[in-house]
């Protein structure tokens, strides 16, 4: 199958496990077991042994197959089975909350693999479980997170992460970066690129011309000086450029206020500035029930917003409603991918 080939009817969708001592592999055998698909066929990349193992530990319903690289010639039955591309690692099984160097460098073999079947384009898009970036940097390779990695392996570089929700979204102007590093990166081009983006994906997610609202970087957008001037020379006057080239955004408004509920569901996406400012008010609103997506890359990549849990994984009471929601917006914006990917590049 061509991924340019908008009139192939069934499609495929690889889920890596992540880190297979986390919670990714449970949450997927377990979303998977809930989701009957018919014009799609998903492949988890995994270590087959362990799924195995974890499947009759959780009580899966529908049977573990393994396929190869050639399942894209006969779309299987996604009703009856979950199916898994083994990457064999010559270890021992990996246990469930006992994360090393060696599940670190699994967790990246997944990602390779899932990266190479999207060249080959026997893959329409990639959903990914958590990581552990730490362990992946003890392998020796270079690991900020899923969004600059998947740009990097693709030749790509201009990756934007949106985390999703149907009441609650943000985009951010920056992404892993350490706050001592933020100043040197928080450009104008930077903001007015991410605020296009927004609109170009949000269209693409909503169906509507989004309403866009961007957080002042300073406590207080600065307070009229008297904390930083960023806020009333940069922010203030990109916002007004953009809304007279058609834009719907405001702002800029400040962070303790804007993440209320009341005040966020007024928007479709909010433009945070860096990680942390973004993340922790939609990690509270929404954890169970939000979606990373990696923007801006002709891949299309959606994954769950939480983190590898080692201290639960294997019990089965991690919640996988973020990965069922990681799948379906994945699906959705395969289903859409000529407009995706001319939005994004």
């Amino acid at each position: 199958m061509s991924l340019s080939n908008p009139e192939n009817e069934h499609r495929f969708i690889a889920i890596t496990v992540g880190d297979p001592s986390g919670i990714g592999p449970e949450v997927t055998l377990r979303a998977l077991d809930q989701i009957n698909q018919t014009d799609f066929t998903t492949v988890v990349i995994g270590n087959y042994e362990l799924l195995k193992k974890l499947s009759v530990s959780l009580g899966i319903r529908k049977l573990l197959k393994t396929v190869d690289h050639d399942f894209f010639h006969a779309p299987p039955d996604s009703l009856k089975y979950i199916f898994i591309y083994d990457i064999e690692s010559h270890l021992p099984i990996p246990a469930p909350g006992f994360p090393s160097v060696e599940t670190g460098k699994e967790s990246l073999a997944y990602i390779d693999k899932a990266i190479e079947l999207w060249k080959k384009s026997y893959i329409s898009g990639i959903v990914t479980g958590p990581v552990s970036k730490n362990l992946i940097e003890k392998t020796g390779i270079k690991f900020s997170g899923h969004t600059e990695y998947f740009a990097q392996m693709i030749g790509e570089d201009t990756p934007y992460m949106i985390m999703y929700s149907d009441k609650y979204s943000v985009i951010l102007v920056t992404t892993h970066l350490p706050i001592k590093d933020l100043a040197s990166h928080i450009t104008k081009d930077k903001i007015v690129k991410t605020a296009i983006e927004a609109q170009r994906s949000m269209t693409l997610i909503r169906n509507k011309k989004p309403r866009i609202a961007i957080c002042g970087l300073d406590p207080h957008c600065g307070d009229n000086g008297a904390i930083g001037s960023f806020d009333t020379s940069i922010t203030s006057p990109l916002v007004q450029e953009l809304q007279q080239n058609g834009m719907d955004i405001s702002g800029p408004f400040a962070a303790d206020t804007l993440f209320l509920p009341s005040e966020w569901e007024k928007y479709d996406i909010v433009i945070a500035h860096y990680h942390d400012q973004g993340l922790i008010p939609f990690k509270m609103m929404a954890f169970d029930t939000g979606v990373n997506v990696t923007t801006g890359l002709s891949l299309i990549r959606t994954s769950v917003d939480h983190g590898t849990a080692f201290n639960i994984a294997g019990q089965g009471i991690a919640s996988f409603s973020s990965m069922i929601q990681a799948i379906e917006l994945c699906k959705s914006l395969i289903r859409n991918k000529s407009r995706y990917i001319s939005f994004s590049s």
